[in-house]
């Protein structure tokens, strides 16, 4: 008698497919961690380039960013809203995130310090990502899972 049994065939297989489900559920958690960094990281830069816009007082305007849950926009002026809109530069994230806490920051002409400060929560699903602003306008990250 020469080849396999259906039974051993039938156990192979299905055991290919635990494998494969094992990889599929580690490859879209991993997929879903990158896409957070890679926002988080995103708008920490987006911070950094609004805060060094108001230092070198480009305009001589105020400078900072919103965050919305698929895209952040650096703008020019005391708030979102009485920004000068014809000046904001829109960066969208990889896919959609859920954002709360501090969504504005807004750093003075001529300064580094940011009118508010506190923390930017941002998650995708067990994942979460935290981006704080000092008072002294140091931006600091914080990623991990629940």
């Amino acid at each position: 008698m020469r080849g396999f049994s259906l039974i051993e065939t039938t156990i192979v297989t299905a055991l290919m497919l635990i494998l494969a489900g094992i990889g599929a559920t580690l490859s879209f958690a991993y997929l879903s961690a990158q896409r957070l960094g890679a926002a988080g990281e995103t708008i920490a830069a987006e911070i950094a380039q609004a805060r060094s816009d108001a230092f070198t007082q480009t305009d001589d305007q105020a400078h900072g960013v919103e965050v919305f849950t698929d895209h952040v926009v650096r703008f020019e002026g005391a708030t979102y809203a009485s920004r000068i809109s014809g000046k904001d530069v829109t960066t969208d994230l990889q896919g959609p995130v859920t954002v709360s806490g501090l969504t504005e920051v807004v750093f003075p002409s001529g300064s580094l310090r940011p009118m508010t400060n506190g923390t930017l929560t941002l998650e995708d699903g067990s994942q979460w990502y935290l981006i704080h602003v000092s008072p002294y306008g140091v931006v600091e990250s914080e990623k991990g899972a629940e």
